[in-house]
């Protein structure tokens, strides 16, 4: 993924800055574009879309600082290294970006969003951005609910990665390799508990979707994924609901009755 550009022949620098990339931002996905003299980081923004409301729900208030932090000083070093070129030409990139995946059915099939779902349905790019924007606040508010009121991090990663694929108009389907994250939560809580056959069944879904889904999809003529991630962003719910991590809201005077 960080090969040097125009060429093939590794450059140890490349391999050295990924390695750094990833223990320093952790998840990788929360940078804009950076360069570095002939080596090219390509960004995943898109995929921290929803961490912000996550840290915030969950009250990692410390975590997202950190978060913000980092992103902003990886985007300073990039304007040190290499000016404002690289992140604005990645700014004005993207809107042109879907502009062109509209225009053409074959990237469109590999887009699992809700927006992809209603330009496939013959939908006007206004009106599906206007859906998808619909679509992202709830995914948002429910995602929310998730992180305030379990602790359970098999729920809130699943949770995460079903509404990212519901909030955003832009993953490619090869982005939802994000959901092993939830597949080896929900199979190490497994380890420590029975597996019943609903988690069994999510369990397979979630590693078989990323390569079934694309034929799925190719099968039914339109873009079954978003409903997928419906699915399983409600499992998500009822599966924190389930664990012991799962947090009532407090009563009025609770803490007080509690002493």
């Amino acid at each position: 993924m960080l090969a040097p550009s125009g060429t093939r022949r590794w450059d140890w620098r490349a391999i050295s800055l990924r390695l750094w990339f990833v223990l320093v931002v952790g998840t990788g996905v929360v940078i804009p574009a950076v360069a570095f003299d002939n080596l090219k980081i390509i960004p995943k923004i898109q995929l921290a879309l929803l961490l912000p409301f996550c840290l915030l729900a969950g009250r990692h208030y410390r975590t997202l600082g950190s978060m913000a932090a980092t992103a902003i000083l990886l985007q300073l070093l990039g304007f040190v290294l290499a000016g404002p070129t690289s992140a604005l030409a990645f700014l004005g990139g993207s809107p042109k970006i879907l502009g062109v995946v509209v225009t053409r059915p074959e990237l469109l099939a590999r887009l699992p969003t809700v927006y992809s779902l209603l330009i496939g349905a013959g939908a006007k790019p206004a009106s599906a951005m206007v859906f998808q924007g619909a679509a992202s606040i709830v995914a948002i508010g429910i995602v929310w609910f998730i992180w305030r009121h379990t602790e359970d991090l098999a729920a809130r990663s699943l949770g995460w990665a079903a509404g990212l694929v519901l909030a955003t108009p832009f993953v490619y389907d090869y982005d939802l390799a994000i959901f092993v994250t939830p597949l080896a939560a929900i199979a190490w809580n497994g380890w420590h508990h029975r597996v019943g056959w609903i988690d069994a069944a999510v369990m397979t879904l979630l590693w078989l979707a990323p390569f079934v889904m694309r034929y799925a999809t190719g099968m039914a003529g339109f873009q079954v994924r978003p409903l997928l991630a419906a699915l399983l962003l409600a499992y998500a719910v009822w599966y924190g609901k389930q664990g012991a991590g799962f947090v009532e809201p407090a009563q009025p005077g609770a803490r007080e009755l509690s002493h």
